[in-house]
């Protein structure tokens, strides 16, 4: 089922985030939405899944579940999620669901998932670069499990 603008809350992690004034953290669905997922930058470079709001056409860059349906994931693009359920970007650094970003996963959202041309993205750090290959020298590595001589 669609999330709804007019929920009178969403939340990302622990974090409420309120555009109602009662508090109410049910929405006329039977509960609250949650950010389970971004994509990874392989999955919005290949275009592996849709905005699902209506007329978008946008590449979804996150997945949102609500408590209680959670075999039921929402696909959605920054623009739509931010609009859907009232966060700016993908709303808190502390509660994202992961905690690093490389440049270019930044740069392919921004791309692909939004139409803003100055969009909010997540304050994380760059991952560990991955260490080179290491090359054993001539005559000491392995071949077939066994040591060369």
């Amino acid at each position: 089922t669609k999330p709804s603008s007019n929920d009178d809350t969403k939340q990302t992690g622990d974090t409420d985030t309120k555009n109602g004034a009662d508090g109410d953290d049910d929405d006329e669905e039977g509960g609250q939405w949650n950010l389970m997922a971004i994509l990874g930058a392989s999955q919005i470079r290949k275009e592996e899944h849709s905005c699902q709001s209506a007329d978008c056409g946008l590449v979804a860059c996150s997945i949102w579940v609500q408590e209680g349906n959670e075999g039921e994931p929402w696909y959605s693009c920054l623009d739509c999620q931010e609009h859907d359920f009232a966060i700016v970007g993908f709303g808190p650094d502390k509660d994202l669901p992961i905690k690093v970003m490389a440049a270019e996963h930044k740069f392919l959202i921004a791309k692909k998932c939004t139409r803003n041309d100055s969009p909010k993205m997540p304050n994380l750090p760059e991952p560990a670069p991955k260490p080179d290959a290491v090359t054993p020298p001539p005559g000491k590595g392995l071949v077939g499990g066994a040591k060369q001589s």
